[in-house]
């Protein structure tokens, strides 16, 4: 779905964690996102993904990642402009989410004051 009121935004990175890029065709017709790279942040790929995003190959890039073990996930600093958390946040350990958003947080308050 193409929203007529929005301009077209050229190129997006997108960071999608958690959910397999089920959501990023649809997130991009929303926003009308025309181009940008994907990174699919999970701890595997599943071949239920292939029906969950409705398309037979993948969106994006998938970046290994184990929600048990907090460290900094593997993509380079300032690539992503939207991190997109449609289904995530139950794969991480309860105990740990509040450290988790406030990694989040942290990096997200940080680029601010680097564009700045």
């Amino acid at each position: 779905m193409h929203n007529p009121y929005m301009n077209t935004m050229p190129n997006v990175n997108i960071g999608s964690i958690g959910d397999g890029s089920r959501c990023i065709k649809e997130l991009r017709g929303i926003l009308a996102i025309k181009n940008g790279r994907v990174y699919i942040i999970n701890e595997r790929e599943r071949p239920t993904v292939i029906i969950e995003r409705n398309r037979l190959f993948p969106i994006g890039t998938f970046i290994p990642y184990n929600f048990s073990n907090l460290t900094d996930v593997p993509i380079p600093s300032e690539s992503i402009d939207l991190v997109v958390c449609y289904m995530g946040l139950h794969h991480l350990p309860q105990d740990q989410l509040d450290i988790y958003l406030k990694m989040i947080y942290f990096y997200i308050v940080n680029i601010m004051h680097m564009k700045n």
